[in-house]
């Protein structure tokens, strides 16, 4: 009989530790699922090929310029490399008035034109007078790819004016 109880006591304590061993493995399994959750298997650019018309050729040594044009925005813009670095400045002018926000990617690219590599960056207006922006300056540093050999641009945006039921007008530009 007192085996019993000593078994029944050993069992009531296992039937503890093993509610605790469930639960601790039910948080393994939900951590693990947000962690799995959050990755991503590569991003959705890179792999797509760039026209020859939106591509700039990454020139070594000295600062080269120029402008890149789309219906919606003129970019003048200014890049030079320095080993593994590129840093790109210029301006933008855009077509539209009353700027909300303005997000401007620059796509890496290998000798064929295809995305090895993008860095986003958002330049929002500092202030607006009389529908114009007047901060429209960039100036930016990036890690310059090994294998790269030229770069795009790619943007999207949005206006308080125009639009469907005032809600402002959305551009944007792909390279692809």
């Amino acid at each position: 009989m007192a085996t019993n109880r000593c078994s029944v006591g050993n069992n009531d304590l296992g039937a503890g530790a093993s509610q605790a061993k469930v639960a601790l493995l039910l948080a393994a399994i939900a951590l693990w699922s947000v962690v799995v959750g959050c990755q991503t298997t590569g991003s959705l650019r890179e792999g797509l090929t760039v026209p020859p018309g939106n591509r700039v050729m990454i020139l070594r040594g000295g600062t080269h310029s120029g402008t890149f044009t789309t219906r919606n925005m003129t970019i003048d813009y200014t890049f030079e490399t320095k080993g593994d670095k590129l840093r790109v400045s210029g301006t933008w002018d855009i077509r539209y008035r009353d700027i909300d926000r303005l997000s401007m990617t620059l796509f890496y690219l290998d000798a064929d034109g295809t995305v090895i590599d993008y860095h986003p960056f958002f330049t929002r207006p500092q202030r607006a007078i009389q529908g114009r922006v007047m901060d429209n300056r960039f100036n930016r540093e990036f890690e310059l790819p090994p294998d790269a050999k030229g770069l795009s641009i790619g943007y999207t945006g949005r206006s308080r004016l125009g639009g469907p039921e005032g809600k402002g007008r959305v551009f944007r530009h792909s390279p692809f």
